[in-house]
């Protein structure tokens, strides 16, 4: 059974699987030039979300502590999950852990965005890794 990504960031995102990248390891020796390497194969891939988290409310105060809210209780506790399996728009990806999750700020350095229309607002880039 898999977990929606749009269940926890809902339906402004994107996600995107990157390549796997492959592990070397890279050996000198005394006297002599030059490095050697040694390629150990790849296991997972990086999946990047990126979006947009939004929250509704009367005030300022309300809708911030409302996004917060999704942040601290759905969000977060996601670095500290086992591996699991997510789906998005009909692609599934396998034994993804979370390995970091961060707030954009704009060009000015404001993360948080309170519109007219009641909703506060963040942007953000979560990174997970498969880990076969």
């Amino acid at each position: 059974m898999s977990t929606d990504l749009t269940d926890i960031f809902g339906d402004e995102i994107t996600v995107h699987a990157q390549n796997r990248k492959v592990d070397q390891q890279l050996s000198g020796n005394a006297g002599s030039h030059g490095l050697t390497s040694m390629n150990l194969g790849s296991r997972g891939y990086d999946l990047v979300v990126k979006g947009t988290l939004r929250e509704s409310g009367e005030s300022y105060d309300a809708a911030r502590a409302e996004l917060q809210a999704v942040l601290d209780d759905e969000v977060e506790p996601l670095l500290w999950a086992d591996a699991d399996t997510y789906e998005f728009r009909g692609e599934t990806w396998e034994n993804i852990i979370w390995l970091d999750i961060q707030l954009i700020p704009d060009g000015n350095g404001v993360m948080f965005h309170y519109t007219s229309a009641g909703q506060m607002t963040v942007n953000f880039i979560a990174l997970g890794k498969a880990l076969i």
